[in-house]
């Protein structure tokens, strides 16, 4: 969870991200941190730009899986998403922007402003590791956008960076990851196989990769034909406990640790990567989770009922995985 420390000074009189974290411990707390910004800030303020951005707490949490001999199965961490997700909306605790567009990315520099065009800010997100390099640092800077109506430009936002700290948040989460694997029936079984250990288990490869070793110039040696824009940065997260504490400290000076006000954000992911448990993990959990969300959605806007959000989840399953069971 990345959150912003001028607004919580302001909100909580101190910025101090073992103080914040204690504050926000648990959903309960998190929901209780939530008013408190809400109302310090006489609305201005929202404690996250969407209520997608929590989803994927409660879905890292359930007890259960998915599918279960080929059926459906709701965990209830579910039913307390669709109840956290609506308490959210109908508090106005989230800014209803929706994730990935325009509105949530404003929230990262202050240029998110409501309807009436009242400015409007984020205190946090709660994004993945790669969230840090990929997504709030990019966006957390002034843009040049095009006015209504015009062939002009204005600058809207400003520059954040310094601003941010990061924490474990309310519940141990993954967000999504890279994958790699191969098909049983793939022709060259073996170089398949060669080519999964070199990338997830090589020391050599994981350090290269997640201290950004591997620029346009170091590729383009390798095969000219990539063009000048394929690179890899650094501040990837990667899936070795091993090469994470060799390589720690190297953050220190960081790029992403001076976004971060001088806080080495690879030794908090370091520290919290031992308490995600992935084996509820399936190949059809996106699929799944895709489909809850115009219904957490309309619930938590009071456009449906429990029962019929709940239902037209089981629809879009049926929908997207005609081989599931849906009862």
């Amino acid at each position: 969870m990345f959150y912003r420390r001028s607004l919580a000074k302001e909100y909580f009189g101190t910025d101090d991200p073992v103080k914040i974290q204690e504050l926000v411990t648990g959903m309960d707390k998190f929901e209780a941190a939530a008013k408190v910004v809400k109302e310090k800030s006489k609305g201005n303020t929202y404690m996250i730009g969407s209520t997608g951005d929590f989803a994927n707490l409660f879905f890292a949490n359930r007890k259960t899986p998915w599918v279960v001999d080929d059926k459906l199965v709701i965990d209830p961490m579910v039913d307390q998403l669709f109840e956290t997700a609506k308490s959210f909306r109908q508090n106005g605790y989230e800014a209803q922007a929706n994730q990935w567009q325009e509105g949530w990315f404003a929230g990262m520099n202050d240029s998110l402003v409501d309807a009436k065009g009242n400015q409007k800010q984020v205190f946090s997100y709660l994004l993945p590791t790669w969230g840090l390099p990929y997504v709030l640092m990019p966006n957390a800077a002034p843009k040049e956008v095009k006015e209504e109506g015009s062939e002009k430009s204005k600058t809207v936002g400003k520059d954040t960076a310094g601003d941010w700290a990061c924490i474990n948040g309310p519940m141990p989460y993954q967000w999504g990851g890279t994958w790699i694997g191969a098909m049983k029936d793939a022709k060259e079984l073996d170089l398949a196989k060669e080519f999964v250990k070199f990338t997830t288990l090589n020391a050599d490869t994981l350090k290269a990769w997640a201290l950004g070793t591997y620029t346009n110039e170091y590729l383009r040696k390798i095969d000219p034909s990539i063009g000048d824009k394929l690179a890899q940065g650094p501040g990837d997260f990667i899936c070795s406990q091993k090469v994470v504490e060799e390589i720690t400290s190297k953050f220190d000076d960081a790029a992403t640790s001076k976004f971060l006000a001088g806080q080495n954000s690879y030794k908090g992911f370091a520290a919290a990567a031992p308490t995600i448990d992935l084996k509820l993990i399936q190949a059809s959990d996106d699929a799944i989770q895709r489909s809850l969300n115009d219904p957490l959605n309309n619930y938590a806007s009071n456009k449906q009922t429990k029962e019929e959000a709940v239902q037209q989840f089981k629809d879009a399953v049926k929908s997207a995985l005609p081989d599931i069971i849906v009862e």
